[in-house]
């Protein structure tokens, strides 16, 4: 089982995704399209999570 580690800025973040049981990482747009390090760690989560997974919010 794995686990994923999610910062929010504000309680007013957390209520929201709550509220409507949904959640999605803001990205940089990639530079001359080439994909970073944390675009492809990024797709890589959410590619990989699986139902019964551990999410946190901090």
């Amino acid at each position: 089982m794995a686990g994923y580690v999610f910062n929010l800025n504000n309680m007013e973040s957390l209520k929201k995704i709550i509220n409507n049981g949904v959640y999605s990482t803001n990205l940089t747009e990639p530079t001359n399209n080439r994909w970073l390090a944390h675009h492809e760690g990024t797709l890589t989560d959410y590619l990989t999570m699986k139902e019964g997974d551990n999410v946190y919010f901090f």
